[in-house]
């Protein structure tokens, strides 16, 4: 994939510049925010289209977005796996993509009392940061607060078996970092694509993130949804809970 940015030379910036009006640095405490998780391969993608779907049909305001899949992260993100930088970097990287993200498009949609669907947030961070044992819990807390706290939080549960039995229907390969390549320093990843050793890596690693979820999960205030049911079934539950939880008083 070829790396793309529009931003010119040094030195051949010509006035005026930048292209984007300054961004102010505020929060909103109106909208909503629902942060689904889940581990890749678990279904809360398509359970957040399908939320968004179904509030979209009901004339809501609801506005849906997968920050690392962002214009404004993607290259970055891009550039920073081929480098294979280090956990500090890579977390320094989801922090400034997420907080451009923000600002410039989930604090005005919630100024505007939309319900945010967010596929990802600040857990993906935690989760992935923490899967290094190196890295400080306290320090990447610290680091996320500077973000508004999900209003509801969701874990989409499917055992991790199931995960990669869906990841390998959908795709001819397995990813380096679905795999945990960058966390178990393995160069054996890196070098050659062995079908096997990709799966049990996937396994080790996804089990690894999931079991950080649940402390969380077991700890602070969350929805555990059962990955392995129906689709239709995840849906129907799902939109109970916010319904449940907003009460009414964005849904009107």
């Amino acid at each position: 994939m070829k790396y793309v940015d529009d931003v010119p030379e040094l030195g051949e910036f010509k006035f005026p510049y930048p292209k984007n009006e300054t961004i102010q640095i505020e929060d909103s405490n109106d909208g909503i925010i629902i942060e689904i998780e889940g581990l890749d391969g678990s279904g809360k993608s398509t359970q957040l289209k399908r939320i968004k779907e179904y509030y979209e049909k009901k004339n809501k305001k609801v506005f849906y977005i997968n920050f690392i899949h962002s214009d404004f992260l993607k290259n970055i993100l891009l550039k920073t796996k081929w480098e294979n930088c280090d956990t500090n970097t890579f977390t320094f990287m989801y922090l400034m993509g997420l907080s451009n993200v923000y600002y410039r498009e989930i604090i005005p949609k919630l100024k505007e009392g939309y319900i945010v669907l967010l596929d990802r947030y600040i857990y993906t961070i935690i989760t992935k940061a923490l899967a290094n044992k190196k890295v400080k819990k306290t320090w990447i807390l610290n680091s996320t607060s500077i973000f508004r706290k999900p209003d509801i939080k969701i874990f989409i549960d499917t055992p991790v078996e199931e995960c990669l039995q869906r990841k390998i229907s959908d795709n001819t390969y397995l990813s380096y970092w679905e795999c945990g390549g960058n966390v178990f320093l393995n160069n054996n990843l890196r070098n050659e694509y062995n079908k096997e050793d990709y799966k049990s890596k996937f396994i080790k690693y996804q089990s690894l993130i999931r079991n950080l979820y649940l402390e969380f999960v077991e700890k602070e205030n969350w929805y555990l949804i059962d990955g392995l049911r129906n689709k239709d079934s995840i849906t129907n539950e799902l939109v109970q809970i916010i319904n449940r939880e907003l009460k009414g008083d964005i849904l009107k």
